[in-house]
C-alpha cells in the first residue's frame, strides 16, 4: 500500500485535508462555543480563549468542534451583562441560533478575514475597523501576491498570544473541515511544520517572492567598491556577496518573523500534530 509520502503526492488538497482531519479527530472531539461579532470574529474569540486560558490548559493536541454564536454591535453593548469567560448569557444579549455546518464555516471565514489588513478595511460587514489594539496579523504583499506576517508589529505578550491563537484556529479549521479564506503561501506552512529544522534557501524565496529574490541577486552586478560602500552603510562589516545574499534570505524568511512564526507554530501544534 501507499505510505504517507506516496499519499502526499497522489491526493488532491481536499483529500489531504480529509486525511489530516481523520488523524486529528482520531482521539475524539471536544466542543467549544464562541460568541462573536461578525466583523471581529477573531478578536472576540481570542478574548474568550484568553479568559478561559484555553491554550494554557492543553497538554496535547486536541480537536475541538466549534459552535459559534453571532451577535450584533447593538447586543455587544450589553456585554457588561455577558460572562465571556464562561460563555453564559447573564442578561438579555440576543445571539443568532444557527444550526448545521453553515455557521461554523462562516465563523472560520470571518476569523480569517479579521486577521488580515484587507479584512479589517472591509470590517467584515462593509465597515472600517481601526482599533489599534486589534491590528492585522497578516498583511498583503504585492510582490508576493500573498498574505504574509505583519512585520510592522512590535513584539508584545498580547500579540504573541494572538498569533498563537491564530495558529490554533488554523489547525482547528482542519478539524472542523472549514477554510479561513486567507491566501497564505505554501512556504508559511513549511515553516510551521519544519519548526527549528527549517533551512531557508534562495530557491524558496524565489518561489515565494520573485521580486525580492531578484533584487537580492542583483547584488552580483555591483562593483567591489559599490558593494563595500553598501555594506558600510548597512553596518554589515566585511561580508562576501554570497554571504550577504545568504544573510538576506535568512533575515526575510527567519529572523525578521521569528517571534511570530514561533507563536503561530505553537498554536498550530496544539490543534494538529
Amino acid at each position: 500500500g501507499f505510505n504517507e509520502g506516496h499519499l502526499a503526492v497522489c491526493l488532491n488538497p481536499g483529500s489531504k485535508a480529509l486525511m489530516v482531519y481523520l488523524a486529528a479527530a482520531g482521539n475524539g472531539e471536544r466542543k467549544i462555543t464562541f460568541q462573536v461579532r461578525r466583523k471581529c470574529a477573531f478578536w472576540d474569540s481570542f478574548a474568550q480563549a484568553q479568559d478561559r486560558k484555553l491554550l494554557d490548559q492543553l497538554t496535547s493536541p486536541s480537536c475541538f468542534k466549534v459552535f459559534p454564536l453571532f451577535y450584533s454591535d447593538a447586543e455587544y453593548s450589553k456585554s457588561d451583562h455577558f460572562n465571556r469567560s464562561s460563555g453564559n448569557d447573564r442578561g438579555s444579549v440576543q445571539v443568532e441560533q444557527g444550526e448545521g455546518h453553515g455557521p461554523r464555516k462562516e465563523f472560520f471565514s470571518l476569523a480569517g478575514s479579521s486577521l488580515t489588513d484587507a479584512g479589517l478595511q472591509r470590517g467584515g460587514q462593509g465597515e472600517s475597523s481601526t482599533n489599534p489594539n486589534q491590528p492585522p496579523l497578516f498583511t498583503f504583499s504585492r510582490s508576493a501576491g500573498k498574505f504574509w506576517f505583519n512585520q510592522s508589529l512590535q513584539q508584545t505578550s498580547t500579540l504573541q498570544a494572538a498569533y498563537k491563537f491564530a495558529g490554533w484556529l488554523m489547525g482547528q479549521s482542519i478539524c472542523n473541515r472549514c477554510t479561513m479564506g486567507m491566501d497564505l503561501p505554501k512556504l508559511l506552512y513549511q515553516i510551521l511544520l519544519d519548526g527549528r529544522k527549517f533551512q531557508p534557501t534562495m530557491e524558496m524565496l524565489e518561489e515565494f517572492d520573485p521580486e525580492i529574490a531578484k533584487s537580492i541577486k542583483n547584488i552580483d552586478k555591483l562593483g567591489d567598491s559599490e558593494f563595500k560602500a553598501m555594506l558600510s552603510m548597512d553596518g554589515l562589516g566585511n561580508l562576501t556577496k554570497q554571504e550577504y545574499k545568504r544573510k538576506s534570505v535568512e533575515d526575510i524568511l527567519v529572523n525578521n518573523i521569528a517571534w511570530q512564526t514561533k507563536a503561530l507554530s505553537e498554536g498550530f501544534m496544539r490543534a494538529v500534530e
